[in-house]
C-alpha cells in the first residue's frame, strides 16, 4: 500500500511538470486516483489498534480510556497517580484497582528457585507503560487469556515499595475484562442538542442499541432555557455509541457517565 501511494504521488508531481494535466483537463489525476482503494471506516477500537499496528502508539486514545466510565465507577487509578503516592509508614503493600492493557507476558523463576514460575508483565494505560507481577495460578490463567485476546482489563492487584525504589512494584491478583464490566454497568449517555430538529437523527442513531441498562437523556436548548427528555432506560451503551451520537448534526455535547 505505502508503495502505490509513493508512486501515485509521485507520478502525479511528474504529470504536473510536463504539462499533461493542463493538456488533458485533469483526466491524469483521476487515472491516478483509482489506484488507491477506497476508504473504509473504522469504529474507535478498529481505529486505535491500526495505530498501534502501524506507529507502535496511539493517536487517538488508548484503549482504556474507552472505559472511563467503568473505571471511575470501580475507583480505578493510573499507575502514574499510584506511583506518585507516598509509600506506608514501615513499608509494606496496600491494594491498588489499576486498569490496562496487557501487552506483553514472560514467564520468570523466583532466584530462590524454589517457588513456582511467575508471570513478569508489561502494562499499559493512558500514561504509558508499567510492569508488574502475578504469582497467582488462577489470576494467571486470566492474564493469559486477556493478553491473548487483546482486552484492556482492570487490574485488583497490591502495591509494594522496597527500600531504595521510588515507585511501587505491581502484584496483580486478579483481572477482569473492561467491556465484560462496561455490559452490567448501569450509566446514562446524556446529550445536548441545539433544538428539536436534532431528535430525529439522535432516535435512528440509538434505535438499534436496545438491551442494555443504560439510558439516554437528551437536554435541548428552547428558548432562553432546556427541557429535558428521557429517551429510555434499556439501551446498550459504550463510548463508541457515545462518540457516534457526538458526531450527528445538531448534538452540541456528550456526557457518558456511571449512575448507582
Amino acid at each position: 500500500m505505502a508503495e502505490a501511494l509513493l508512486s501515485t504521488a509521485q507520478s502525479a508531481a511528474a504529470a504536473r511538470e510536463s504539462m499533461q494535466v493542463a493538456m488533458f483537463g485533469g483526466s491524469e489525476d483521476r487515472g491516478l486516483a483509482m489506484l488507491v482503494p477506497p476508504g473504509k471506516a473504522w469504529n474507535l477500537t478498529a481505529t486505535m489498534a491500526h495505530e498501534k499496528e502501524a506507529f507502535g502508539f496511539y493517536f487517538s486514545g488508548h484503549p482504556v480510556e474507552s472505559f472511563a466510565h467503568v473505571l471511575t465507577a470501580h475507583g480505578a487509578k493510573t499507575y502514574a497517580q499510584v506511583a506518585a503516592a507516598d509509600p506506608p509508614s514501615g513499608g509494606g503493600r496496600i491494594p491498588a484497582t489499576l486498569a490496562g492493557l496487557i501487552e506483553d507476558t514472560k514467564w520468570r523463576t523466583p532466584q530462590n528457585g524454589k517457588s513456582d514460575k511467575y508471570l513478569l508483565l508489561v502494562m499499559s494505560d493512558a500514561g504509558g507503560q508499567y510492569p508488574a507481577s502475578c504469582f497467582d495460578e488462577s489470576a494467571q490463567t486470566a492474564v493469559l487469556a486477556a493478553a491473548a485476546a487483546g482486552e484492556v482489563v482492570l487490574v485488583q492487584g497490591e502495591l509494594m515499595w522496597r527500600p531504595g525504589e521510588e515507585t511501587p512494584r505491581v502484584t496483580v491478583r486478579g483481572v477482569k475484562p473492561l467491556a465484560a464490566l462496561a455490559g452490567r454497568l448501569r450509566c446514562r449517555l446524556t446529550v445536548d442538542l441545539a433544538g428539536t430538529s436534532a431528535l430525529d437523527g439522535l432516535v435512528a442513531q440509538v434505535g438499534g442499541r436496545r438491551g442494555g441498562r443504560g439510558e439516554i437523556v437528551v437536554s435541548i436548548g428552547i428558548g432562553s432555557g432546556n427541557a429535558r427528555l428521557l429517551i429510555g432506560n434499556d439501551f446498550a451503551i459504550d463510548t463508541e455509541v457515545a462518540a457516534n451520537v457526538g458526531r450527528l448534526r445538531g448534538v452540541v455535547g456528550t456526557r457518558l457517565a456511571a449512575i448507582d
